[in-house]
């Protein structure tokens, strides 16, 4: 039985189309040519075939120099270990949390603690806003040098754009060289001179599709790489912009916030005054009324309830009732019990005497 192919198929790098203009791959043509008038002339095809597996490595190395250089940023990203940022912007958050409106609003420690420290909670308020305006200074800056370092790798990554291009392009002209190479090649087995032993010919067609997969590999990996800088240079732009709007709305919130709570706190010390009285007015009205309708049931009921409650009567009734029928019961069981156990031992002792001689003989 056959095994079945599970692999999934493999990519043709011989068909592999090249972005060349006309006339480099007329260039590309002539390197051809000039590989196969070696072939056909030269009787050393051992040393030929070790410059075909040769073909573009040049150019593949320097291809492989560009993507060492795209590795940068993200080793940066990776090795970076300036947590400032992170760490500001955690105790950003944690003061500005204190600028929230519930933080006016004070347990009974705070407010004992602040009348006897004498401290005023919206003093306090506009104290904790002069700590947060200074500390969204230094995220501002912050911000700044993030920016500027956006800026750096987007004129970096521009570079790296047009030297990863530049390599792409020589890829293919070598590419296109073994393309037309191969194709070379193939015809040339037709022809007398290798018809028989055809040997040497397919060994440097091995070479060549070898390094034409190679290469074409390497385009390939150049041209996500390319993808991949374009994405990134993007998202920094719109980044610069996030920044920028960053800045500009963190500074008015941050002011805007805190002229409004402290307003509203104002606000909140008269609230709490006014409802502090209507709700010891509404307390007391509420507690008189209900210790008097608590009071007016516990007389009527226990007017109403008798002394002793009927239920207790009937439950003492029905377990001398219990008592009684059980007493019965017994009575009955042990007359029962003996009865049956006096005829028993009669019938008992009726058959010992049977067997006893000397009552037999007397009978």
């Amino acid at each position: 039985m056959q095994e079945e192919n599970t692999h999934a198929p493999e990519v043709d790098e011989t068909n592999f189309e090249t972005d060349l203009k006309e006339p480099e791959k007329q260039e590309a043509e002539k390197n051809a040519e000039q590989y196969m008038n070696k072939f056909k002339e030269s009787s050393n095809t051992a040393e030929l075939i070790q410059q075909l597996g040769l073909l573009g490595e040049d150019e593949q190395k320097l291809a492989g120099d560009s993507l060492e250089s795209l590795k940068r940023p993200v080793q940066d990203m990776l090795s970076n270990k300036n947590s400032e940022l992170p760490e500001q912007l955690f105790e950003l958050r944690q003061q500005v949390s204190t600028l929230e409106p519930e933080h006016l609003n004070q347990n009974a420690l705070q407010k004992a603690w602040n009348k006897l420290t004498r401290k005023n909670p919206i003093d306090q308020y506009a104290q904790k806003y002069k700590t947060v305006e200074e500390q969204v200074e230094n995220i501002i800056e912050a911000l700044l040098k993030g920016k500027d370092k956006l800026q750096e790798d987007n004129l970096m990554l521009e570079q790296l754009r047009e030297t990863a291009t530049s390599r792409i392009t020589n890829l293919e002209k070598q590419i296109e060289t073994g393309k037309q190479l191969n194709t070379m090649l193939e015809s040339e087995m037709t022809a007398e001179k290798w018809r028989d032993n055809p040997v040497e010919l397919q060994k440097g067609q091995q070479k060549v599709i070898t390094r034409i997969k190679n290469m074409t590999q390497a385009v390939m990996v150049l041209q996500q790489s390319l993808a991949s800088v374009d994405l990134i240079k993007e998202n920094n732009e719109k980044l610069e912009e996030a920044i920028f709007n960053a800045i500009t709305m963190t500074k008015n919130v941050i002011t805007v916030t805190a002229s409004i709570q402290l307003a509203l706190g104002n606000q909140k010390k008269v609230i709490d005054a006014v409802q502090s009285v209507n709700q010891a007015t509404e307390d007391m009205i509420l507690s008189n009324a209900k210790t008097l309708r608590t009071n007016t049931e516990e007389t009527l009921k226990t007017l109403e309830e008798p002394a002793v409650a009927i239920e207790s009567f009937r439950k003492a009734y029905e377990d001398v009732q219990s008592a009684i029928e059980l007493t019965e019961q017994s009575n009955e069981r042990i007359v029962q019990s003996g009865k049956a156990f006096i005829a028993e031992l009669d019938d008992l002792n009726k058959n010992v005497q049977a067997r006893l001689p000397e009552r037999t003989e007397r009978s």
